[in-house]
């Protein structure tokens, strides 16, 4: 009998620890280099929570559908310093990822609105 291959990826959609998945063979490139953050100097995004070097590049940007790696990343979003407005503004065209604790599809549905409204 004839077993059907899996869809997914083994592990798909599963949060791992955030410290550990940094942990690799060859250093991967951080969130911040990723998306050009100054975490160390002064500026409207230092000190970001999801540019922390201990968080894997892609806790921030989970798979599509993982509604468990976006509940983990909407909570490094609440736990940040940094003006979530200043961070949409920055982040928020991205067509991809939780920025400022909003998914890519929240984010577009938002301009979307924004855009009705001035249309009005």
């Amino acid at each position: 009998m004839n077993r059907a291959l899996p869809l997914r990826r083994p592990g798909a959609g599963r949060i791992g620890h955030p410290i550990r998945a940094t942990v690799t063979a060859q250093p991967a490139e951080t969130i911040a280099e990723h998306l050009g953050v100054d975490v160390r100097g002064a500026g409207p995004l230092a000190g970001a929570a999801c540019a922390s070097p201990l968080l894997a590049r892609d806790v921030m940007f989970p798979d599509k559908g993982d509604r468990a790696g976006a509940e983990f990343a909407r909570r490094v979003c609440a736990s940040c310093p940094v003006d979530k407005d200043v961070c949409l503004a920055r982040f928020g065209t991205l067509s991809h990822g939780v920025v400022a604790g909003l998914t890519a599809a929240e984010r577009r549905a938002q301009r979307v609105r924004a855009r009705a409204a001035v249309a009005q």
